[in-house]
């Protein structure tokens, strides 16, 4: 390939694929387009490049049979239909591996709106325990929205507690940490990470044990903790009150859940420019 410096107009190129190939993903991934000259159609041209504008700087041109031998190697990938390169645009893969392309600041607006309802979501999930699925839309959500401190914390709070529960190593966790850490490190706010992160890992191993507690049968231990310095002594919670504290505590439960719902109807709303009926009535009663 040739990599003498180059300044090309996007009104030049057409994008026939990416240099990257994948057989399954679980996030969105934003991949580097591979160009080919609308006028020149036997080259293309490959990053690392930088996207400026209307620019295309910087990148290696070569012949289309380059490209051809990357993607039977599996290096890259070809899109069954050439898109019209458009100035200051993003190309990305959704789980399904469908391809998305289009003006910078739509693609990731629509990422940024779909990884606001996937951070909500882990953070329920993460707060019930469920650290797995937490894990899942963590990851989701901070590959989505790369510029979103909360999301990185929300992945390395559910790695931490999920894989200490699995029993992984403390170096193992803090290699696997320190490379969120990394991400994080570009953000205005990144001073802000291990402290955050502290809290959260708290936070867990409270919930953690007020569960546990809620299922022991000394109840006036529970009662105790959550009392802490308060001046009054606690009541004494009899074995009577069992199902009346299993009752309330899938009570909160299904709160929790139906809040969720309300919050990613309400999401799904104002990203379609949609007023819930709810809230209409209200601001005019």
């Amino acid at each position: 390939m040739s990599h003498d410096p180059l300044v090309i107009p996007v009104e030049r190129l057409e994008i026939v694929g990416y240099a990257d190939a994948f057989d399954a993903i679980t996030v969105p991934r934003r991949v580097p387009p591979v160009f080919r000259f609308t006028d020149q159609r036997e080259s293309c041209v490959f990053p690392p490049y930088r996207l400026v504008g209307r620019w295309v700087l910087d990148g290696a041109v070569a012949p289309i049979t380059d490209f051809e031998e990357m993607t039977a190697q599996r290096r890259a990938t070809l899109l069954s239909t050439p898109l019209r390169a458009e100035p200051d645009a993003v190309l990305w893969v959704d789980e399904g591996l469908k391809t998305h392309y289009g003006p910078r600041d739509r693609e990731n607006n629509a990422l940024r709106s779909e990884a606001l309802v996937r951070v909500k979501t882990a953070e329920v999930k993460y707060r019930q325990g469920d650290y797995s699925a937490a894990l899942q839309h963590a990851r989701w959500a901070s590959a989505a929205a790369e510029d979103s401190l909360y999301a990185i914390l929300m992945e390395a709070a559910s790695l931490t507690r999920l894989w200490r529960t699995k029993g992984s190593s403390d170096d193992d966790i803090d290699a696997a940490v320190s490379v969120l850490r990394d991400q994080a490190q570009g953000l205005p706010d990144a001073w802000r990470f291990p402290v955050e992160l502290e809290k959260l890992l708290e936070e867990a191993k409270l919930l953690e044990d007020a569960r546990a507690n809620a299922r022991a049968t000394d109840y006036s231990a529970v009662r105790s903790e959550l009392a802490g310095a308060s001046e009054t002594a606690p009541s004494i919670l009899k074995g009577d009150d069992l199902d009346a504290i299993e009752f309330a505590r899938e009570k909160e439960s299904m709160v929790d859940d139906m809040r969720l719902a309300y919050s990613v109807l309400k999401l799904s709303l104002e990203k379609h420019g949609v007023v819930s009926s709810v809230e209409t009535g209200r601001k005019r009663g």
